[in-house]
């Protein structure tokens, strides 16, 4: 089962590097935020002795850090649910397709209603498995 999910997925291999990239990305901005935070705290160095300049210098990057990484992460977000529907739909497809062609004496053999059921509720399931699988695989790589 899952050869046949990674052969469908090969003819998404570009979506796949253009969200890993995002990935990274989002994930590298997040990372830098306590960073800026650390040295926004060595501006303060006692009472009545603060860097304001350089305060807020660091104030601006970790906005725009976390802006960026957002848009990343919103985008990387987006790729996945097209890659996985994608996927979805093209097992799917070969499933119904699968039905249609079957012998009457296995479709008669299963109450009515029966295989279809599970046709939608199996990549359904499917699909919900893939997309929460891919969002924490490449944030956690």
């Amino acid at each position: 089962m899952l050869r046949r999910l990674f052969r469908d997925y090969r003819k998404y291999i570009l979506l796949f590097v253009v969200s890993m990239i995002c990935a990274l990305i989002s994930t590298g901005l997040s990372l830098l935020v306590p960073v800026l935070m650390g040295q926004g705290m060595d501006k303060i160095i006692g009472v009545g002795d603060v860097d304001f300049d350089g305060l807020i210098l660091i104030i601006k990057e970790m906005a725009l850090s976390i802006v960026i990484s957002s848009i990343f992460l919103w985008i990387m977000n987006g790729i996945n649910n097209r890659i996985v529907y994608g996927i979805s739909s093209d097992l799917r497809k070969r499933a119904f397709t699968s039905f249609v062609n079957a012998r009457y004496e296995f479709v008669d053999s299963y109450s009515e209603g029966d295989i279809l059921s599970r046709i939608i509720v199996d990549c359904d399931g499917i699909s919900e498995g893939l997309l929460l699988g891919f969002n924490q695989f490449f944030v956690g790589v």
